[in-house]
């Protein structure tokens, strides 16, 4: 069946986009998530797969636990998703010694299994983490599961490991991925890499953006707003290229800054807002008045490896709200892709404040052009009724 939408932007029709079916498979799928985070929480990573939580087939049944028993115990429903009471057993003095960590693991793996066996479960969704503690643990997990499972990464965990774990976590990494039953990772750049280095396929998936997700409809034409919607975990000099642009556009009218990042308190001023962690829904509210998005990675070219494989999870939220951004960060990235097919923002690889400032000051006098190309990159890869579809299709049928 096809069908027409309207454009979150204005009131023309856009492109139909095919309207999937709710009902996946039969019968009914029981999957059980393992993440380090509930279903209400995380930022990244949780709000990707919290837009995929937001339309679950109707013949699949979700169930989530965690690594942490605090976690699990107080908590019997999140965002009406059960959370099983999975109290792991621990060796005591984890971590420690290599044989330690093995037994812990090994119990971590029998201690879930039974999970399994009790509630019926038939799918193991496992979020990766990113530290050596985790990919150990999971590595171990899966060589013990009796299921099948499915595996998401969002951030490359060898990329983040210190330099001297990372040969054995390639090792642990590998065995996690040739066991997982199927896999889903962030970027066309991730999938071809784990590819040649892993000899896996894997499957895009990116954060979905609902049909009445917020746009910047509250945008006042007498102040420019930028948002940097998340952290900035990037050496000096930064943030200070970014400070003394925001002062070369105060030359051309007020101009204010949005922040979610507590360590850049000592930048706060009358025109630079930091804000405390706050649920999604008033997180949206301010995306309304927002004029221009702001994103940023390494440039120092001895750590480009995360730029190049992870995406920023707020580079879709701007797409989805329509608000054209600058990309502080390197060409040869995952942004520099998506560019490439939608002009929805503009990439400054320098820390020169000046150009900062010439690009917003371009997104400022071609606004309606860049966020048309905000519409066309929703419409046709980040729509949340294709992203869900494309997952739980893959997931489901996969073999």
């Amino acid at each position: 069946m096809v069908g027409t939408e309207t454009s979150q932007f204005d009131n023309n029709p856009i492109t139909p986009i095919r309207q999937y079916p709710i009902t996946m498979s039969n019968p009914t799928t029981n999957i059980l998530v393992l993440a380090d985070y509930l279903p209400d929480s995380g930022w990244g990573g949780g709000v990707i797969i919290r837009s995929l939580l937001e339309n679950i087939p109707n013949d699949v049944t979700l169930s989530w636990t965690t690594f942490s028993v605090e976690r699990n115990q107080k908590n019997s429903k999140v965002n009406n998703i059960n959370i099983l009471p999975f109290k792991p057993r621990y060796i005591r003095g984890q971590g420690k010694f290599k044989l330690i960590r093995k037994l812990d693991s090994l119990l971590f793996a029998s201690d879930l299994n039974q999970i399994i066996k009790k509630n019926n479960i038939q799918l193991l969704w496992i979020i990766c983490g990113v530290t050596y503690n985790e990919l150990y643990r999971l590595s171990v997990l899966s060589t013990q599961l009796t299921i099948p499972f499915h595996i998401t990464v969002h951030d490359d965990p060898i990329v983040e490991l210190e330099s001297t774990k990372k040969e054995e976590g390639k090792v642990l990494f590998q065995t996690l991925l040739s066991n997982a039953k199927s896999v889903d990772v962030i970027s066309n750049r991730m999938r071809d890499s784990y590819k040649t280095q892993y000899n896996i396929n894997a499957i895009v998936i990116t954060r979905g953006i609902p049909s009445n997700f917020p746009t910047n409809s509250l945008r006042d034409s007498t102040s420019i707003n930028v948002l940097m919607g998340g952290y900035g975990n990037v050496p000096s000099p930064w943030p200070l290229p970014l400070i003394e642009a925001m002062e070369l556009m105060q030359n051309d009218q007020p101009s204010f800054l949005h922040l979610f990042d507590s360590k850049l308190s000592k930048w706060k001023n009358e025109y630079t807002i930091i804000y405390e962690n706050m649920p999604e829904a008033a997180f949206n509210q301010v995306l309304k008045t927002i004029d221009i998005g702001y994103a940023c990675d390494d440039l120092n070219p001895a750590r480009l490896a995360f730029a190049q494989l992870s995406l920023p999870t707020k580079i879709i939220t701007y797409i989805g709200a329509g608000i054209p951004f600058v990309y502080h960060g390197p060409q040869d990235s995952t942004v520099g892709d998506l560019l490439k097919q939608y002009e929805a923002g503009i990439i400054v690889s320098t820390n020169d404040s000046k150009q900062l400032y010439d690009a917003f000051y371009k997104l400022r006098t071609n606004y309606e052009y860049y966020q048309q190309q905000c519409l066309l990159a929703l419409q046709n890869q980040f729509a949340a009724k294709i992203v869900q579809y494309r997952f739980y299709n893959y997931i489901l049928n996969n073999s």
